[in-house]
């Protein structure tokens, strides 16, 4: 409780609700509570509010139970619908709860771990939530998603999109991606229903750590339309022996519908043991796949300088398979 006009509470450390109960002040205004470390929900099924103004740009709000309720947020403008710093994490069935507008643009660090985990906005004390997958239009921060989820709106995504493995994510109008996009996480499959556009700004992140779908490398399915553009980049985790991988084995790393376009740039892992080699399967009657097939062999140092001069033709291929 903050005591006199003007208070501040500087929060450095955990600050832990164990129960339900609040922040709130007993002055006449101008109270403010500053959190530099963590405040977070971790007791009671019920509401945990923070009625002074709120800056949490430096710290970490977490929500594992119950809900927090944040009357007059700094970091969270409802003029422009945005969510502008800070680190926001959500788990199993909790809730957070901003005052006013719809949460559209997302630049701070939000985390929905479960499909349960909610973040929404209410006008003033009417409970009347807006989700924020029911708003969310523009990712320029990191989003964190685990569990099953449907956005209603085109996402834009300039920042860093992180979803997590075995999820299943719904685009009603479709996602783009301009930033990092990371599935997995890792590794992992993950879905995406809806169409889904890579532009020259985008990066998908891929990692292989073993040689089942899924459970060892990332796959990325698409269940629309995969318009690709921009960069692939793949990196080999420790958890994956190179001398493990069978020669000419294939990993599968996304499926769509139909793939239209190709990555600009393909970063490829450089090791000794082998070289891979990234091709796309364009199939009539299923899936198109982006594949990356490993050769066991290490190409030799003249044959590889003649194939980097034609990089189209060794290393990268798109071949169409007529399937009836």
């Amino acid at each position: 409780m903050l005591g006199a006009d003007k208070c501040q509470y500087n929060n450095y450390g955990l600050h832990d609700f164990t129960n339900d109960g609040d922040i709130t002040g007993i002055g006449h205004g101008g109270e403010k509570t500053n959190n530099y470390g963590t405040i977070r929900k971790s007791g009671g099924t019920g509401e945990s509010r923070i009625n002074s103004e709120f800056s949490n740009a430096d710290g970490i709000v977490e929500v594992q139970t119950g809900r927090i309720t944040i009357g007059n947020p700094v970091d969270y403008d409802w003029h422009t619908n945005t969510l502008y710093a800070g680190t926001w994490r959500v788990e199993g069935s909790g809730m957070l709860v901003f005052f006013d507008g719809s949460l559209q643009t997302n630049k701070a660090h939000v985390v929905l771990n479960g499909s349960n985990a909610k973040i929404c906005t209410t006008p003033g004390y009417t409970w009347n939530p807006t989700y924020i997958e029911q708003s969310l239009t523009a990712n320029q921060g990191t989003l964190e998603v685990y569990g099953d989820r449907t956005f209603s709106n085109h996402l834009d995504n300039t920042g860093t999109l992180i979803i997590g493995a075995g999820t299943e994510l719904t685009f009603t109008g479709g996602l783009t991606n301009s930033g990092i996009l990371s599935p997995g996480n890792s590794p992992g499959y993950v879905t995406i229903n809806g169409d889904f556009t890579q532009d020259a700004s985008g990066e998908l992140q891929i990692e292989l750590g073993g040689l089942d779908p899924g459970t060892g490398y990332d796959v990325l399915n698409i269940e629309g339309t995969a318009s690709l553009a921009g960069i692939l980049d793949v990196s080999l985790l420790s958890s994956l022996d190179p001398a493990d991988i069978p020669d000419n084995y294939i990993f599968n790393i996304l499926f769509a519908d139909t793939i239209t376009g190709d990555f600009d740039t393909v970063n490829l892992p450089s090791i000794s043991e082998g070289n891979f080699e990234y091709f796309i399967d364009l199939n009539e009657g299923s899936d198109d796949i982006v594949n990356l097939r490993f050769h066991a062999v290490p190409i030799p140092g003249a044959v590889w300088l003649l194939g980097s001069g034609l990089f189209g033709l060794v290393a990268v291929r798109r071949r169409r398979n007529n399937i009836s």
